[in-house]
């Protein structure tokens, strides 16, 4: 594995070293040094390492876990998995919409009878319904035997139509990085049984506020997380649904963090300042007397160039997973962000456009979230 700076930032904080130096071979009748012997025990060690962080009821752990005794795995190979495992498994442990549902348990079993492949729903020790023991149709790794697909959140509205009555099921677990490890199915209930409409690939709907339009038609206003190469992502975006569960998913704001990156690229040269910013509260009430709920955020931001002596710190900090401190301390400014609903749309208040400059241009850091063709119930 080539020892890139990119590398031994982020092998180091998955608890991951390089490769001892190379060696010729051990002669005949002579034990092998460490760095000859098999390279399935390493990894067996770092992953032995790795199993207090990774959830054991991670699916994606689980994968990797059996994987190792089907393929060949080098190490460069393993650290990226094993960061987007990582990063999957540490967002559903600190996610506080993880495991909480607020629709009819009823309900939300007959749905996951629907799309669970024979049938064969996910339960915890207690009985009640947690997801699909393997992954629906439409899911990235639907193909994949051994996931399980997990149920994030219910949620009931009125989505598609004014009278309609549907129930939003968002999981993970197979689904890619790229589409943020899951998404979003659709139903509609019709005679009192739920009827799949669509499922919404990187909708993710389990920290979300539901709102309604004038039309009496709900929708919801969503809080998302993701990373990737030193790269964090804070992102707030509205869902609206047209009359057959399809997704039409609108970046309203975003923040970017950088200082998992150290203040360099890949190849360990310098490119400037580190970003320090997050989404600190997001609160829904009525700002502007209207009788509407707007949204207010407050949202955090700071910059500082590291020296070299910093940037080494930083690295090294970064490989001590066991912190839970940023690796470089970054002083930030708490700002005000808030956006008027009209009934119809959201827009800045007056006061706000100069603070959004200071923040990205919201987008979506991978995929947008779309539907996928599914089988009709």
């Amino acid at each position: 594995m080539p020892d890139s700076p990119g590398i031994r930032r982020w092998g180091g904080w998955l608890g991951l070293q390089r490769p001892a130096r190379l060696h010729p071979p051990p002669r005949k009748g002579r034990r092998a040094p460490p760095h000859h012997r098999p390279s399935r025990s390493r990894t067996e060690n770092h992953l032995s390492k790795l199993r207090p962080h990774l959830l054991k009821s991670c699916p994606v752990y689980c994968w990797i876990r059996r994987s190792l005794n089907m393929l060949q795995c080098n190490l460069g190979v393993l650290t990226t998995v094993l960061l987007c495992a990582a990063a999957y498994c540490a967002q559903m442990k600190s996610d506080p919409g993880f495991d909480a549902l607020n629709a009819d348990e009823n309900a939300v079993e007959m749905a996951l009878a629907v799309i669970c492949p024979t049938g064969d729903i996910l339960r915890t020790p207690n009985g009640k319904v947690a997801g699909c023991r393997r992954c629906p149709v439409g899911t990235d790794f639907q193909s994949i035997e051994g996931l399980e697909w997990t149920l994030q959140k219910a949620t009931f509205g009125h989505f598609t139509a004014p009278d309609a009555r549907n129930i939003i099921l968002s999981g993970r677990g197979c689904g890619s990085h790229a589409s943020y490890f899951g998404g979003s199915f659709m139903f509609v209930l019709q005679s009192g049984r739920p009827q799949l409409l669509a499922y919404n690939q990187a909708l993710i709907t389990e920290r979300c506020q539901s709102l309604r339009f004038h039309d009496a038609r709900d929708f919801l206003v969503c809080e998302d997380r993701s990373g990737g190469q030193g790269i964090g992502w804070a992102f707030i975006y509205i869902a609206t649904f047209d009359q057959d569960g399809k997704t039409q998913a609108t970046p309203l704001f975003i923040t970017e963090d950088t200082v998992g990156t150290c203040g360099e690229n890949d190849m360990g040269k310098p490119v400037g300042p580190v970003q320090s910013s997050s989404i600190q509260e997001v609160q829904y009430a009525d700002l502007n007397g209207d009788g509407l709920p707007d949204i207010s955020i407050t949202a955090t931001l700071g910059t500082r160039l590291l020296s070299e002596r910093e940037r080494k710190t930083c690295g090294h900090n970064l490989g001590n997973w066991e912190r839970s401190e940023a690796p470089v301390p970054i002083a930030t400014k708490k700002y005000q962000v808030d956006f008027l609903f009209d009934g119809k749309n959201f827009r800045p208040a007056a006061a706000s456009k100069r603070v959004l400059r200071l923040f990205p241009r919201p987008e979506f850091p991978f995929l947008v979230p779309r539907s996928v063709p599914v089988p009709s119930s």
